[in-house]
């Protein structure tokens, strides 16, 4: 669970490491920078597909 004091927030689910990432989180992490929520999204590539995409 996240610490509600901004600065201490802690991910329920840590993303992997930036070497298992593909072309699409990396793409991402350099438009948005490292936020969790996206690079989280790393483990399940198919969530990065839109639905035309599947």
């Amino acid at each position: 669970m996240c610490a509600d004091t901004p600065g201490t927030r802690v991910p329920r689910l840590d993303p992997p490491p930036e070497d298992r990432w593909d072309d699409t989180p990396r793409a991402v992490a350099a438009a948005t920078g490292p936020l969790n929520v996206f690079t989280t999204l790393a483990r399940h590539p198919e969530l990065f597909q839109s639905e035309g995409e599947q």
